[in-house]
């Protein structure tokens, strides 16, 4: 399988979850950049990555094609899940703890744990 390596960052400060176009190590630090308001002709901006979490592409997609990252919240016939990284895989985390691959469970994006927190406590009934 030839999986593309892509990552999303969390910018704190934007409340927005954002596409990274570069990583860069620098005096020991990772930084995160990604164009800020595409649509508008696009500002550059660089983000720590220990203030601003980062997450990584699953390589899988969900039922509608949307690609599916690392704190996503998705939908599944057991109800509301969050993709984790855990054991060198990736998991969703819900009302059961799932091992997910290409092939053995149909999810839809509903959203991530940032811009949509109450969608996984409403899903546990908290």
């Amino acid at each position: 399988m030839n999986q593309s390596i892509k990552y999303q960052v969390w910018d704190k400060e934007s409340q927005i979850m954002c596409t990274v176009c570069q990583l860069e190590w620098l005096d020991g630090k990772l930084y995160a950049h990604y164009v800020h308001s595409p649509h508008l002709g696009g500002v550059r901006k660089t983000l720590d990555t220990a203030k601003n979490p980062l997450f990584q592409f699953t390589g899988l997609y969900d039922k509608n094609g949307k690609e599916s990252y690392e704190s996503d919240l998705v939908k599944t016939r057991e109800g509301v899940s969050e993709i984790v990284f855990a054991d060198g895989s990736f998991w969703l985390d819900g009302p059961t703890r799932i091992l997910i691959s290409d092939r053995n469970v149909e999810m839809e994006a509903i959203g991530n744990i940032y811009e949509n927190p109450g969608l996984l406590k409403d899903s546990t009934g908290d």
